[in-house]
Order: structure tokens, then sequence, then C-alpha cells
């Protein structure tokens, strides 16, 4: 039913975000977040992505998402991923730049690159 797959989604959603606050106490010993941006994917998606840009560089992490299981079952699987990037990688083109610009957008790509330039 529609109230099951509502309450299923905000469930999800709510474990990927448990899931992100945990992550993001490892990204690096220096806790300085310059830009962050974390959801879900554009449909028919329902992985949950975040990006981190601080003064170590750049991280993009995705959680795949199993709508019959959630996020817990897919993380026991192994299926969550990371992605990590100096800022002069990130900033000459780095191959981060396409997934964040298909899952968060133009303006979210903009926004992390400012961030990069700003911290050198």
């Amino acid at each position: 039913s529609d109230s099951n797959r509502i309450r299923w989604h905000y469930s999800t959603i709510a474990q990927a975000n448990s899931m992100a606050s945990v992550a993001e106490k490892d990204i690096t010993k220096d806790k300085n977040i310059l830009f962050e941006v974390k959801g879900q994917a554009p449909a028919p998606s329902k992985h949950y992505h975040q990006v981190v840009v601080n003064t170590s560089g750049v991280v993009f992490r995705t959680w795949k998402i199993d709508p019959p299981h959630g996020v817990r079952h897919i993380d026991l699987a192994g299926s969550s991923s990371q992605t990590t990037a100096s800022m002069d990688n990130f900033l000459s083109y780095d191959e981060l730049h396409d997934p964040i610009k298909n899952v968060f957008g133009e303006a979210a790509l903009q926004a992390a690159i400012d961030a990069a330039k700003a911290s050198l």
C-alpha cells in the first residue's frame, strides 16, 4: 500500500542519514568541513549519497539501498562505497565531478568546487 511505501521510504532515509552521520565522523582527523551535501539520488534510484569537502580533500560516499530490505541489509553485504580526492585532483576535473553533478546537480558541483578553491 502507499502508506507502507511512504513509511519504508522515510525509514530507509533515516537509516542512511544515521549511517552518513557515523561515517562523517571518520572522514579525516581534521573535522574542518567546508561544504557538505547529502541525500537520495534522483528517481528511480533509491541510493543515498554524500559529498564532503574538508581541508584534507573531497569525499563522495554512496550507500546502495535495496527497496525490499533497506540500507542495513545492503550495507552488511558491503554495498557502500567511498571515493576520495585531494583538492588539487578534484579541482583539475577529478572523476568525482560527474557523479556529484548527476546526483546533486550543477549548483552543488559548483559549490563543492568553490569550497575547494577557497581552501587553497
